[in-house]
């Protein structure tokens, strides 16, 4: 009895991951040499992916570990790369040996994120810098940005209120950036 689904449905997506799972065959993979490579290819794109995730997130002043963090868990495999395999085996793109250590992968991939995202991550987040940015802890001299975001006219008067309840002085302005939101 072969299960064949042209297209993963929306609400059987436990049934989707198991039938890919029953159509992983580890006694394809026979030759080690094409597997180690697959491996390799696969392992250097989840660092290449983790390290410009940290590149990007230090040039934007995150700290490193949340950077990494962030690149870890961009490397966890789901449904769509699930239903890519698929359709790869499907249209014979894929060889049974391919589609075998790609899904392996991409389950010890997954399995391993959180246990890595607990090692790098940590308690860092007593240090971070950016959760000291509120109002209170503000220096006088420095500019307040805010964001208000009009619906009706009725929130005007409130917006007006926090301005006035602000002080705004040259020495430290707010600039108000105004949003509004229409209804279609």
């Amino acid at each position: 009895l072969r299960l064949h689904l042209s297209r993963p449905p929306a609400r059987g997506q436990p049934l989707f991951f198991a039938i890919n799972g029953l159509r992983v065959d580890t006694a394809a993979i026979t030759d080690s040499h094409s597997a180690w490579l697959l491996v390799v290819n696969i392992c250097i794109a989840a660092v290449a992916k983790a390290g410009s995730t940290v590149l990007v997130s230090m040039f934007y002043g995150m700290p490193v570990r949340e950077g990494l963090s962030l690149g870890i868990l961009l490397n966890t495999k789901g449904l769509i790369e699930m239903i890519v395999l698929h359709i790869g085996l499907d249209k014979k793109i894929l060889d049974r040996q391919s589609f075998s250590v790609m899904v392996l992968m991409s389950l010890a991939f997954t399995a391993l994120v959180m246990p890595l995202v607990t090692v790098v991550y940590k308690s860092a987040r007593h240090f971070v810098s950016y959760k000291h940015r509120t109002i209170q802890r503000s220096k006088p001299d420095t500019e307040l940005w805010m964001l208000a975001c009009v619906h009706t006219t009725r929130n005007v008067p409130s917006i007006i209120n926090l301005l006035e309840v602000s002080h705004p002085s040259k020495r430290s302005p707010i600039f108000v950036y105004r949003v509004t939101m229409v209804d279609h």
